[in-house]
């Protein structure tokens, strides 16, 4: 969970406001599997709300399908 602004852009927009920003509330979901003690790989889905309408709007999401976490 996180909180935070956003910078939107919108090339296909002719004659209106083609960029904005907002307040960002995050939240995500994932899972983890530990393949050694500084090895991991997982998948992650990261929830994004704006509060106020930017750039037309509200919702997006972006997933993470596969990703490699390497401590040190």
């Amino acid at each position: 969970t996180g909180i935070g602004f956003a910078y939107l852009k919108k090339r296909d927009r002719p004659m209106k406001k083609d960029s904005d920003a907002g307040f960002l509330v995050s939240f995500g979901v994932g899972f983890e599997y530990k393949l050694s003690e500084r090895v991991s790989v997982g998948s992650q889905m990261i929830f994004n709300v704006f509060p106020n309408e930017t750039l037309g709007t509200n919702f997006f999401y972006a997933w993470q399908i596969g990703g490699v976490r390497i401590a040190f």
